[in-house]
């Protein structure tokens, strides 16, 4: 790890809070005993199918992606992904998990609006009035759940605001092999130990200590070599767009 550029190291630290969030946030067995026990109608679940009524009326008036702060929005972003996804979408995910530079930096630069859920806090008051961003809806106090607060971000400010947040950041090109980047971005790679990973030819991860980088990727496949070398050991890789990839038998056990 020490061998690694300066600039990859501080935006892994960066990356690391958002990387935490979304594996603490995105527990399925913990989301599916929610969503099926006998009182979601009444108590859970009720803020974040508000929550999404009110991004979808937003998209209606004028199309726009969708991201949702991992804690401050939802008491789970998985079931309001679920809630917002369509029956043939082939299992994309239909909301990203981000900050909008709240508390971490942006990982993927948007291609449009941005419908921001997140809260009224001041902190993030002053980063949407940074962003140009105004509040186009917020929670009822009597639905329960966390008190949402919905921004629309016009898409050239949140564009500009990535671009310069990625800037420390040089991309790495495609060169083929077999991984999959399915989008330019940020890209962070985690493991506890016991994993030795070379990526596009260079060693990420020695198999002994583990730790996290956060890599600009470019869309398209990279070449990835691990080697699991203790029984516990696995490697986790959280895409742009804030969900864990797929990693097959690279998955921590």
């Amino acid at each position: 790890m020490e061998s690694l550029p300066a600039r990859d190291r501080r935006a892994g630290g960066t990356a690391l809070l958002g990387l935490v969030l979304v594996t603490a946030v995105l527990d399925v067995s913990g989301f599916v005993r929610w969503v099926t026990g006998p009182h979601v109608e009444n108590s859970f679940g009720v803020a974040e199918r508000r929550l999404t009524d009110a991004i979808e009326t937003e998209r209606r008036r004028t199309p726009a992606e969708v991201l949702v702060h991992p804690v401050r929005a939802a008491r789970n972003v998985y079931f309001v992904d679920v809630l917002l996804g369509l029956p043939n979408d082939g299992g994309r995910h239909a909301v990203r998990i981000g900050t909008a530079g709240v508390e971490t930096t942006w990982t993927r630069v948007p291609e449009g609006d941005v419908l921001f859920a997140a809260d009224g806090s001041p902190e993030v008051r002053r980063t949407m009035a940074s962003l140009g961003g105004t509040p186009v809806a917020h929670a009822d106090p009597e639905d329960g759940g966390l008190p949402w607060a919905l921004y629309r971000i016009p898409r050239e400010a949140a564009a500009l605001a990535a671009e310069r947040a990625l800037d420390g950041s040089a991309t790495v090109s495609a060169p083929g092999g077999n991984f999959l980047a399915p989008e330019d971005g940020l890209y962070v790679f985690a493991t506890r130990g016991g994993m030795r990973v070379a990526f596009d030819g260079r060693v990420i991860f020695d198999g002994n200590a583990g730790g996290h980088i956060a890599l600009r990727l470019a869309k398209g496949r990279h070449l990835l070599a691990a080697e699991r070398r203790r029984s516990s050991a696995g490697l986790q890789v959280v895409a742009p767009d804030g969900f864990a990839l797929p990693m097959g038998d690279l998955d921590p056990p």
